[in-house]
């Protein structure tokens, strides 16, 4: 199974059980770091791991990064 690198707005959303919407305010508000590819933002695991802390991090996204 492929190691997932990169997350977009909604899958972040549900994730952390929040609305995309509000993923993206923070995204614009640089509160997360994350890319602007075409109309989709683009999100690594490690600007995930920077705002969440890494114990939350591993809470919502430690299956989605086991091989």
């Amino acid at each position: 199974m492929a190691t997932k690198q990169t997350y977009n707005t909604e899958e972040v959303a549900e994730a952390v059980d929040m609305h995309p919407n509000s993923i993206r305010r923070n995204l614009q508000r640089d509160e997360i770091r994350g890319r602007k590819i075409g109309n989709q933002w683009v999100i690594t695991q490690s600007a995930l791991r920077e705002w969440l802390g890494d114990e939350l991090f591993e809470i919502h996204f430690a299956s989605d990064t086991e091989a």
